[in-house]
């Protein structure tokens, strides 16, 4: 005897639907509740998760999550600081940006904050040329 009401049909054709799979095109359409940037921010603050617990990363983080991260890991070389301003002399204030640099305290502080105001004038000069892109090409 067969029960109908465990029966499941197309919904489009109506056709009697025999084997249930994953829709690997829906999936592909859907967007990932993984945030790539807060993941690898998260990676790199293992420490933090163990102290702390649960801890919450907004989304107004994702420009100076570099930055964060470069902190976690102690980097003190001046390239992978020099790509991380970069791009936030592209995307965020300047004083937001001294901001972070101050709160981070880094230990070659000094020498970040010549690099970022360098970039920044830079950047003026450049604007006020209508050359942004060669801040681009340089940095």
């Amino acid at each position: 005897m067969c029960d109908e009401r465990h029966l499941t049909t197309c919904s489009i054709c109506r056709g009697l639907v025999t084997v249930v799979t994953p829709n690997y095109d829906l999936r592909g359409m859907c967007k990932d509740d993984e945030v790539p940037w807060k993941q690898k921010l998260i990676d790199s603050m293992e420490f933090l998760v163990e102290d702390s617990g649960e801890f919450e990363i907004d989304d107004c983080l994702e420009n100076v999550a570099p930055l964060i991260v470069l902190k976690a890991k102690n980097v003190q070389g001046m390239r992978q600081f020099r790509q991380v301003v970069s791009v936030l002399v592209q995307t965020m204030s300047t004083s937001d940006i001294f901001d972070w640099i101050s709160v981070l305290q880094f230990g070659n502080e000094r020498e970040l904050i010549i690099m970022t105001s360098k970039m920044i004038d830079d950047k003026l000069f450049l604007e006020t040329q209508k050359a942004l892109w060669v801040f681009r090409m340089v940095h």
